[in-house]
């Protein structure tokens, strides 16, 4: 983060053969691991640096990135207002942490986890906080055993509202048809 005022597509990878164009996607993806999330907590300044990189690499996020930074951020510190921000850019609010494109290529380690279940482990007030925003949001809630996770039982503690009531707040979940995915009917005539 020393060269913050450079773009990010400059980068390079040294190989043995010769140097490598690294991507900006690759450069934003190494650089927002669970370890700065976890350096911010508690941090206003820290926390203010790392919305301002963010803010400056805006043009250079894709969705899929956008979605595994939102999830490694439920993973470490919860922040609120980094959530929000990744939020208003675009990330997907149940992007899983172990994801594939769409043609079967895998772009992202980890659990399978979206940031609502990461975060409904936790028992702080910034999971709590974090899984209030996605719920309202219309994160997918509807995951086996969800409830029963520590911060899912303990959120009445630090919001004053339990889980069941909070999901009686969210929004209606959206028809699969209206998603985009096309459903076949056969018909007998």
């Amino acid at each position: 983060m020393d060269n913050i005022g450079k773009s990010p597509e400059r980068r390079f990878e040294t190989t043995n053969i010769s140097h490598k164009r690294l991507p900006a996607s690759m450069w934003i993806g190494k650089t927002f691991r669970a370890p700065v999330f976890n350096d911010i907590h508690g941090s206003v300044l820290k926390e203010t640096r790392l919305q301002h990189t963010l803010e400056m690499l805006k043009e250079h996020h894709e969705t899929f990135m956008l979605g595994t930074i939102l999830v490694r951020l439920a993973s470490s510190s919860c922040t609120l207002s980094i959530a929000k921000q990744l939020l208003s850019y675009g990330a997907p609010i149940d992007h899983p942490l172990h994801t594939y494109t769409w043609d079967g290529i895998h772009i992202s380690a980890g659990s399978g986890m979206t940031a609502l279940q990461l975060a409904a482990k936790k028992t702080t007030t910034d999971a709590t906080l974090l899984m209030q925003l996605l719920v309202l949001r219309g994160a997918e809630t509807d995951w086996r055993g969800i409830e029963d996770k520590p911060g899912a039982k303990k959120i009445g503690e630090f919001i004053g509202v339990e889980w069941a009531d909070l999901l009686r707040q969210a929004p209606p979940m959206i028809p699969l048809y209206s998603r985009g995915i096309q459903l076949v009917h056969y018909m007998d005539d």
